[in-house]
């Protein structure tokens, strides 16, 4: 079994509020970790990110109060059926295999 990947964002400087002079070739180094992670592992690990632990705390307590309601009430932030933005309801996402996903699989 693998370990959860962990990104220290501190190594790219982007732990500070002017992230913007990190230069490029950093900020691909960090794309291309990340995209490893989320590819391999589908998660990972961030380190000295910046994001304060009490709006961390926030957004989890949130995201419980959003969970913990009836579905009826979830629902009206469902996502529209084009773009990224909101909560996915139950069975609306299906992973079918084509040949060549299945040809990848690495048993």
């Amino acid at each position: 079994m693998s370990a959860i990947p962990v990104i220290d964002f501190q190594k790219y400087g982007l732990h500070i509020e002017k992230a913007e002079s990190v230069p490029r070739e950093d900020l691909k180094e960090l794309g291309d970790q990340m995209c490893q992670a989320l590819k391999n592992i589908g998660f990972c690990y961030l380190k000295n990110h910046g994001v304060p632990d009490a709006q961390l705390k926030q957004v989890l307590e949130y995201s419980k109060q959003f969970f913990s309601q009836p579905l009826k009430e979830k629902e009206k932030c469902a996502k529209p059926d084009e773009g990224y933005d909101g909560w996915i309801g139950l069975e609306k996402e299906n992973y079918k295999p084509v040949q060549s996903d299945l040809e990848n699989q690495k048993i």
